[in-house]
């Protein structure tokens, strides 16, 4: 609750149906029951403050799962964000304190407005994360940070005889074109794999 109202904005509208609100979350359909758990207040519950829930995954899991679809564009710019946002950071200003004259040595130096005098804006905003020892040695020893299962590898795509080829300057034109080295791409190695 804050001031007085559910920041999850219960209870819901009655709803005859199951439709999307202007931010994209769904409404649910919501018939209008009531039930009346004490009678010697007259507290109501109705549809108006039932969750979504699944009921396979409350009693598999022995716990309530709040469970809404996602139908919207905006799931995809969530998505996108959600997973590149990056590991949490955190601002912070490192400075060295000013005295002023007349004052004693705990006293800051501060303008009218509250700023620190001195302000230098650039080197005011300094943005980091920690890194643990583990995965400080992890980067240093440059191990991979993370997987793809499978592994995709762009294949040059030629027709036969039509690939690429690598030579050196100094060799001769019949060395570069029967060389072992410029015989073999990726599309050729895929294939021979393939067959082994």
């Amino acid at each position: 609750m804050e001031q007085g109202k559910c920041k999850k904005r219960y209870p819901r509208s009655f709803s005859e149906e199951t439709r999307c609100d202007v931010d994209g979350y769904p409404e649910y359909r919501r018939r209008q029951t009531r039930i009346f758990v004490d009678p010697k207040t007259q507290r109501v519950v109705d549809n108006q403050w039932i969750v979504p829930y699944n009921l396979h995954l409350a009693t598999k899991y022995h716990a309530h799962i709040n469970v809404e679809i996602c139908s919207s564009i905006s799931a995809v710019k969530y998505l996108y964000k959600y997973v590149y946002k990056g590991p949490d950071r955190a601002i912070a200003v490192v400075k060295r304190r000013v005295n002023m004259p007349g004052q004693d040595n705990n006293a800051q130096a501060i303008v009218a407005n509250g700023e620190w005098q001195n302000r230098h804006e650039i080197k005011a905003y300094l943005e980091g994360r920690y890194v643990s020892a583990s995965e400080a040695s992890w980067r240093l020893f440059s191990f991979r940070m993370h997987d793809g299962t499978p592994s995709v590898t762009r294949l040059a795509m030629h027709e036969p005889g039509m690939h690429t080829v690598v030579y050196n300057d100094n060799a001769s034109i019949f060395e570069t074109v029967n060389s072992e080295k410029n015989q073999k791409t990726t599309l050729t190695e895929y294939f021979q794999a393939n067959i082994d």
